[in-house]
């Protein structure tokens, strides 16, 4: 388990957000785990535990940043503009 670094993976059921850890190698894995195992709710943002953020700075993050499956080469101001 020591290989794998801690993510918090931020939801929106359409009337709440929903806050919860998980355990990956990549941001990229735990990004797959937050779409397919949750399909009732909307990710919103995979924040790194090194971040060292609150709950309430997670949820303010998530409401600006792009989707998380939309990685930076993709992203507005990204490396393929």
């Amino acid at each position: 388990m020591a290989d794998r670094d801690l993510y918090w993976l931020v939801y929106w059921d359409g009337h709440k957000h929903h806050v919860g850890p998980h355990r990956a190698q990549t941001r990229e894995l735990a990004t797959r785990h937050g779409l397919e195992h949750e399909p009732g709710l909307k990710l919103k943002a995979v924040i790194s535990d090194d971040m060292n953020l609150t709950v309430p700075q997670m949820l303010e993050l998530a409401e600006v940043l792009p989707p998380p499956w939309i990685t930076d080469v993709e992203a507005p101001g990204g490396t393929n503009d």
